[in-house]
C-alpha cells in the first residue's frame, strides 16, 4: 500500500483474511475427498520441512501435507491482523516481536523454500493420478 493510503492498507488485509478463509475452506474440502492413497500418504504423512519462529529463534520442524497447508493459511491470517507500524519496523528479531509479526517472518522464510514445492508436489500427485484413470479409460 502507498505510504499514508490506510484504505488501500485496510483493503490488502481484509483481502488476507479473506484469502485465508478460502485457502482454509478449500484445504479441508480437498481433504475430505481425497480418493487415492498416494495423495492420502502425501497428507498424513510428516515428510514435510517447515521453519517455525519461536520467540527463542527457528525450531525445525516436519509437518503433513494437511498440517502445513492449514498452519500456511493460519498464519497468513495472522499476519493480516499485524499492526501497521509493525509492517516498517525493521526489528525482526522473534524474541522481541509480536506472534503476528513472526507470522509475517514465517511466511517470508517458508514461502519459497518450502510450501510453494510442497504444493506443486501435491499437484503433481493429483496429475499422476489423473493420468493413470486416463489409462483406464483407453485399455
Amino acid at each position: 500500500a502507498q505510504l499514508g493510503n490506510e484504505g488501500q492498507y485496510l483493503g490488502i488485509k481484509q483481502y488476507l483474511r479473506d484469502l485465508t478463509d478460502t485457502m482454509l475452506e478449500d484445504h479441508y474440502r480437498i481433504f475430505e475427498q481425497i480418493s487415492t492413497s498416494a495423495i492420502e500418504k502425501f497428507y498424513e504423512e510428516p515428510n514435510l520441512e517447515v521453519n517455525l519462529p519461536r520467540p527463542t529463534g527457528w525450531e525445525h520442524a516436519m509437518q503433513s501435507f494437511r498440517h502445513l497447508g492449514s498452519d500456511f493459511a493460519r498464519r497468513v491470517g495472522s499476519a493480516a491482523t499485524a499492526q501497521r507500524w509493525e509492517h516498517t519496523d525493521s526489528n525482526f528479531k522473534l524474541s522481541e516481536i509480536s506472534q503476528e509479526k513472526r507470522d509475517i517472518a514465517y511466511v517470508f522464510e517458508n514461502m519459497i523454500r518450502y510450501v510453494l514445492p510442497n504444493f506443486d508436489e501435491a499437484v503433481a500427485i493429483y496429475e499422476h493420478q489423473m493420468i493413470e484413470f486416463g489409462r483406464l479409460a483407453t485399455t
